[in-house]
């Protein structure tokens, strides 16, 4: 018996039941209604658990097919779609009972997974409630309508459709009813897929990659908020105790984080879904543009089949072909991938389920009506499209090998105006080559020249000036040291002279020293004022004129110290002449005193003379240095040089590179530029481009000849300068020798003075004091016996402090001994302290909240908490404590030491010390 729910005056197949609000009248498969959808949609979004749309619609389609079957016995695990409920008196009803099983084994069973939805955004496919909604139900009731009219427009079946013969019921049997959804899954796809764009490479990848990211985050979220919700579990007590906190806690801001991760990936995953169904739109409509050009040519070749049902029923059946292989190509190259895809598009296509449903209805319809006309077609069909096929094939390989031909031969001529071309860059590339490798090897062979010679020229002046001036120095040191040598023994043999005749050798010899303070104070300024004029000179770059005018001046003034000198050479001379006459007074002694303190002033004159010297010899030393910085200079000018002709190098390759690329620009765009506008517009643009990559190079040779100009401008300032050096090298070589004579004079005087020496000291040797002699015997006697006094006191005081010593010494190093065995002890014992202590709070831990009474509680909890921190603070507290006596005790200690050291300062400042008595 069938129900009378399911009775009803309408005889059209339950898919096509529709009502004028465009809802399924009483079907088994009928698309949700409004009502339906808000709430589908408003469950979705208020809801927490881990759900998408699609497992909403098969909630829904579950709900449907168990209200229409009433209880049946078998229920169908597809997980995706669910065959339509076709009534008792529909002709489909045998044939969906006999496709049932392969539909079920097609569908694949598979899960969706919801992502979390924030309160800002919705996850899903879009939602077109704010589209005009009049024109969707416009568009609703026209096509209800239509649907209607076509069906009172069908003819009645006949014995022939009721009892369909053996061939419609193979055609059935293959096709079924999954092809009929699977076509309409197909064009509501192709529908939803004008909504979308397609993105680029470089887009797709960036979001496959920006994908993977997401989801490497997300899994290391996961496991993260695992371990802080695990850790906020066990810790819930402890977290009780305190409930005014209420701050963020690290699983809720986990959890935040993996929400909006979760969200982010969705919505990539929403644009990658897009893209394909975009791309399947885009081929979907090139093939059906190909099929259109493909009728259009068999129209043209069969201008006799005019007919207007012929048209209709071939492009019927070019549809039917089509929505055949897009349904085997799908079916078949099907994988989880794929079948992923199809189940979120699903999500996306019950949004638009309410706009597209009325086409798609009407879509179906026709398909029906047109499959049963196209059956007796199929055939001449499938053998006009054949030989089409063929025709095309032949017309297509004979444009194939016209278009190779032509191809070859624009590439041919491409290559000879290439090849040239690159014969003629090469031969200028060569010749600038040589040219700047000529130009480097001469300016590199010039200044190599030039500083070798400097070179020499340095070396040979530095070794000369440093062996005179060494040698120089060492004479006037071996002649210091014998002088000194003369004036000690002379201060020996005059040690025991009078106090009156002392008093008046020291005035005479503090007058002496102020005037060789003077005469030093004057040679010193003379030499600021070399110094001075010699800067003045290197900064303005005077001309040699000047600096022999100074010259003059300096042999000026050496002259007149000369003078000088000779002056007091004459009066040593009559001092002499006085000492030979007056032998045995005491005017001779200060007399030949004074002419050894006129002999030690010219000593230092000659000193401060060879100083200057060395003075001088550090300017040229400096001037060298100079010439070697400049010759420096020179090799960094060639290695700068250098550094260019690389540069050119690398632009060359530059080029090449350039022309490489312009090679393959025109191995791509020549053959329509050729075709187009012929070859003659190419060669004039290369041409053009040789043209000015002539110019640059003979430019950037230009300014290579500027730059050799500037450099050989600069050797000759430097060959100029090089002169003037060597004029001031020459005055100095000259000034030099001039000192050196000079020296030579006063070691000729200076031996003479230690001659004189010797005699006066023989002289002196005769006139010691006998009495004085015994006088200073007898109070070298009475010190004598006064030490030895001393001495054996202080050796009977240091036995005693030796035994002292000794004592002490035994009794610290047993003290260090017991030192050392209580500290051992004081260690251990605080190890195990620290071992108890750890212990004790283990066990204290381990046993929180155990009564002898009753297990754990949070009261029990809490006290236990509070006593642990309570004896944590007091342990802190004394450590504190104990920290803060040692640091007062130890601030002590060093005031008491700075005492100490103060009193220690005082006492060695403000105290005499005393001493023995001696007679």
């Amino acid at each position: 018996m069938i129900p009378l729910s399911r009775v009803d005056n309408d005889d059209r197949p339950a898919g096509l039941k529709l009502a004028r609000n465009g809802t399924g009248g009483g079907g088994g498969y009928a698309f949700p209604s409004a009502s339906a959808t808000t709430t589908t949609t408003t469950t979705a979004e208020n809801g927490t658990g881990t759900g998408s749309f699609f497992d909403d619609d098969l909630r829904w389609l579950d709900q449907n097919s168990r209200a229409s079957i009433e209880n049946s016995s078998r229920r169908l695990d597809s997980g995706r779609f669910q065959h339509p409920y076709v009534p008792a008196r529909s002709p489909f009803r045998i044939r969906d009972s006999q496709n049932s099983v392969t539909s079920n084994t097609r569908a694949p069973s598979t899960t969706g997974t919801k992502p979390f939805q924030s309160n800002n955004t919705k996850w899903g496919s879009p939602m077109f409630e704010s589209e005009e909604p009049r024109n969707i139900m416009d568009n609703r009731t026209s096509l209800s309508v239509e649907v209607a009219r076509m069906w009172k427009r069908q003819p009645t079946p006949t014995k022939k459709v009721q009892e369909p013969d053996s061939r419609d019921v193979k055609i059935l049997e293959e096709e079924g009813m999954n092809g009929l959804l699977g076509q309409l899954l197909v064009s509501q796809a192709l529908v939803d897929a004008e909504l979308y764009n397609t993105l680029t490479f470089e887009q797709l990848s960036d979001l496959k990659k920006q994908r993977d990211e997401l989801k490497e985050r997300i899994v290391a979220l996961e496991t993260r908020w695992a371990v802080d919700k695990h850790v906020q579990d066990v810790s819930r007590s402890l977290v009780q105790l305190d409930r005014e906190n209420k701050t963020e806690t690290p699983s809720s801001r986990a959890a935040s984080e993996l929400i909006q991760l979760l969200n982010e990936d969705a919505s990539i995953r929403q644009k990658i879904l897009e893209h394909t169904a975009g791309a399947l739109k885009l081929g979907f409509e090139t093939f059906r543009q190909d099929t259109a050009v493909q009728q259009q040519k068999s129209v043209e070749d069969q201008p006799q089949q005019t007919n207007v049902d012929h048209d209709q029923l071939q492009e019927a059946k070019q549809k039917i072909e089509s929505l055949k292989l897009q349904l085997r190509d799908t079916t078949a190259n099907s994988n989880h991938e794929a079948v992923e895809e199809i189940r979120s598009l699903k999500s996306q296509i019950k949004q638009l389920n309410l706009a597209s449903q009325d086409e798609k209805s009407r879509e179906m319809d026709r398909i029906l009506q047109l499959k049963e006309e196209s059956a007796t077609v199929s055939r001449e069909a499938s053998e006009e499209i054949r030989s089409l096929k063929s025709q095309i094939k032949q017309l297509t390989l004979a444009n194939q090998e016209e278009k190779d031909r032509e191809i070859d031969r624009l590439q041919t001529q491409i290559r000879e105006i290439t090849v040239a071309a690159d014969r003629e860059t090469n031969e200028e590339i060569r010749s600038l080559k040589a040219q700047i490798k000529q130009l480097t090897l001469a300016n590199q062979e010039e200044t190599n020249r030039e500083v070798e010679r400097l070179q020499t020229q340095v070396r040979q002046m530095s070794a000369t000036t440093t062996r005179e001036t060494n040698e120089e120095i060492e004479r006037l040191n071996t002649r210091i040291r014998e002088m000194t040598a003369v004036m000690s023994s002379f201060a020996e043999r005059h040690e025991l002279r009078d106090i009156s005749e002392r008093s008046d050798e020291h005035q005479w010899v503090s007058t002496i020293e102020r005037q060789f303070n003077d005469h030093k104070l004057m040679t010193r300024r003379l030499e600021r004022e070399l110094e001075s004029s010699e800067e003045k000179i290197r900064l303005e770059a005077a001309s040699s004129k000047k600096y022999e005018a100074q010259l003059r001046v300096m042999q000026d003034k050496r002259d007149a110290i000369e003078a000088k000198y000779k002056d007091l050479e004459k009066k040593y001379l009559d001092r002499k002449l006085d000492v030979d006459s007056y032998n045995n007074t005491s005017a001779v002694t200060t007399q030949l005193e004074n002419e050894l303190s006129r002999t030690k002033r010219e000593l230092q004159l000659s000193q401060e003379q060879i100083s200057s010297l060395q003075s001088s010899l550090a300017e040229m030393e400096v001037r060298c240095r100079r010439a070697e910085s400049e010759a420096s200079a020179s090799a960094s000018r060639q290695l700068t040089s250098d550094g260019r002709s690389e540069k050119y190098q690398a632009e060359l390759s530059a080029l090449r590179a350039e022309k490489q690329r312009w090679e393959r620009a025109l191995k791509r765009e020549s053959v329509l530029q050729m075709m187009e506008n012929g070859s003659d517009s190419f060669k004039a643009k290369y041409e053009q481009q040789i043209e000015e990559m002539k110019q640059e190079y003979e430019a950037e040779l230009q300014e290579q000849r500027a730059l050799l100009a500037k450099t050989s401008r600069a050797q000759q300032q430097i060959e100029s300068e090089r002169d003037k050096m060597a004029a001031v090298c020459k005055d100095l070589e000259d000034l030099i020798r001039d000192k050196s004579r000079t020296i030579d004079t006063r070691d000729v005087r200076i031996n003479q003075i230690e001659e004189e020496l010797k005699q006066i000291k023989q002289q002196g040797k005769s006139m010691l004091n006998n009495e004085e002699l015994a006088k200073a015997q007898k109070s070298f006697t009475e010190r004598e016996e006064a030490w030895i006094a001393q001495s054996t006191s202080m050796e009977a005081n240091f036995e005693g402090i030796m035994k002292e010593f000794e004592r002490l010494t035994m009794s610290a190093m047993e003290f260090e001994t017991d030192r050392m065995k209580y500290e051992k002890r004081i260690e251990q014992l605080s190890k195990d302290m620290e071992r108890m202590d750890t212990e004790l709070t283990e066990e204290r831990i381990n046993k929180l909240g155990y009564d002898d009474k009753e297990g754990p509680t949070t009261a029990s909890l809490r006290k236990e908490f509070r006593q642990l921190m309570n004896d944590m603070k007091a342990k802190q507290q004394k450590i504190i404590h104990r920290e803060l006596d040692e640091k007062k005790s130890l601030e002590d200690k060093i005031k008491d030491m700075k005492h100490e050291l103060e009193g220690k300062r005082y006492e060695r400042v403000n105290q005499s010390v005393q001493t023995y008595f001696v007679a």
